[in-house]
């Protein structure tokens, strides 16, 4: 009979005390992993970045916000550290700014102090409508969209910082029985950073006077340009300023703005009607939907290019400084026509017997 030490241990403890040593590696193999991607630092981003915090944010908005921005790429890790750090507890409202490559836990530390800026940001896209900035500001806490739209409607508050020669005339109610809109076109598509609870006319009155930084220039740059349509054509430069907000909801391919530009300029000398469809939408009931062929009978919209000849009666968007020189340089070709092709794009033609087929072959396949 074989003798067993009373001290030797048996297969299951020896395979316990494998589990266990198996176990204490794994968790120290992912300690060490999830302490590499904590202190892992992004790759790309501009030296400096911004971001924006709003009251009340949760983590899940801040996380996509710096995700956005290029500084989360584990965003779970980076809910760990906020976690860990009690970050929420300790955020405030304001603009932060970061180190481009910096880590989770900077990130977090960032977090944890003041703002940087004790203010809010302020991103205008160009290509927005003056309700769009309505409801994008009203979002910061800088008014509320009724005090906006009433200001945007306000011809003297308007002509003040606008001018008579860019403004145009004082309008009646639209005949759809819309109040005018007399800011639309002069509101500059930038980044503002702006205290909070700053209130609306200040805000609005800084937007126009951007636009003024960026419009002056221009008009002086490109003189020649001006004085050459409004010889050929006929046009104001509050004309070329609206031309400028056709452009912008227009093309999708910047490279495409002188083209269509000459288009539109060219279909103006020869008496057509434009017929572009962002003009069909622009009323603040119809904002961001897809024009229709019934909203090209609605003679009661003003701007309705379909239905009316000429220029909408005033800019239908804030134009991008690109849509303003492409307004201002518009492309000398023969062209009347075009249709969207896909990609952004469009396929230009001189006669509408070309253009038919051209709609027969991208919209009606």
């Amino acid at each position: 009979m074989a003798l067993k030490w009373v001290d030797e241990p048996d297969a299951t403890s020896r395979l316990k005390r494998w589990l266990l040593v198996g176990g204490l590696v794994a968790v120290l193999v992912g300690a060490l992993w999830v302490r590499s991607l904590v202190y892992s630092r992004p790759e790309g981003n501009p030296d400096k970045v911004r971001i924006q915090v709003t009251g009340g944010m949760t983590m899940d908005a801040l996380v996509r916000a710096l995700a956005d921005k290029g500084m989360a790429p584990h965003p779970t890790i980076l809910r760990w550290v906020f976690r860990y750090d009690d970050t929420m507890e300790a955020l405030k409202a304001g603009i932060y700014e970061f180190s481009g490559d910096a880590n989770a836990s900077e990130v977090s530390d960032v977090l944890r102090q003041s703002p940087t800026f004790a203010g809010v940001q302020l991103t205008l896209r160009p290509g927005l409508t003056v309700w769009e900035v309505a409801t994008t500001m009203a979002g910061l806490g800088l008014g509320t969209e009724r005090e906006i739209r009433r200001l945007a409607a306000n011809f003297d508050f308007a002509h003040k910082y606008v001018g008579g020669r860019l403004l145009g005339g004082k309008q009646k109610v639209r005949p759809d029985g819309f109040a005018p809109t007399y800011l639309e076109g002069f509101l500059a598509p930038d980044t503002f950073f702006v205290k909070p609870n700053t209130a609306p006319e200040r805000v609005l009155i800084r937007l126009m006077g951007q636009f003024q930084k960026v419009w002056k220039p221009l008009a002086s740059k490109y003189k020649a340009d001006r004085l050459a349509l409004k010889q050929r054509y006929g046009v104001s430069d509050r004309d070329i300023i609206i031309m400028a907000s056709l452009i912008e909801r227009e093309v999708a391919d910047r490279r495409e703005s002188a083209r269509v530009a000459g288009v539109f300029y060219n279909r103006i000398e020869k008496g057509m009607k434009l017929q572009t469809d962002p003009t069909l939408i622009y009323r603040p009931d119809r904002v961001g939907i897809k024009p229709t062929p019934t909203h090209r009978k609605d003679a009661s919209n003003p701007y309705n290019t379909y239905a009316h000849k000429g220029l909408p009666p005033g800019p239908i968007c804030s134009p991008s400084k690109a849509s303003l020189v492409a307004a201002l340089r518009p492309e000398r070709h023969d062209y009347l026509f075009f249709v969207a092709k896909g990609n952004g794009q469009h396929d230009f033609s001189r006669t509408y017997k070309a253009h038919d087929a051209k709609v027969n072959r991208y919209l009606r396949r």
